[in-house]
């Protein structure tokens, strides 16, 4: 049995994974065989060994209904109560090239609105 590998023997770029047992390099042409490939090749797997989760992630860890556990606070009347502080927090809700969505919470009645920027 030929052994070949995922790269091709002729340029050796990268081998696309064929739908038939014919493989064909992209880039300069040359066919060859799945069934040539070594098995042991297919099933390698290259793992990295766990890492603790840095301080700043852990500190934006959400509580359960999706907001962050520490919310900042702004001056900004509630629509409810007129108080006029209130916690936020924000989310790109939409398109990349568009602002992101602002979520308030009154500091004293708890009322919840949110406002596109």
């Amino acid at each position: 049995m030929a052994t070949s590998s995922w790269f091709c023997r002729q340029c050796h770029s990268l081998l696309p994974t064929p739908d038939t047992d014919s493989i064909e390099c992209r880039l300069c042409g040359t066919r060859s065989s799945w069934a040539d490939t070594d098995p042991a090749l297919l099933t390698r797997r290259t793992l990295s060994a766990p890492r603790q989760e840095p301080a700043w992630l852990v500190a934006m860890r959400k509580d359960k209904a999706g907001k962050p556990e520490a919310l900042a606070t702004v001056d900004e009347v509630c629509p409810k109560c007129a108080h006029g502080e209130a916690r936020f927090y924000t989310m790109q809700l939409r398109s990349v090239d568009e602002g992101q969505t602002v979520f308030y919470e009154c500091a004293r009645c708890k009322h919840q609105w949110n406002q596109d920027n």
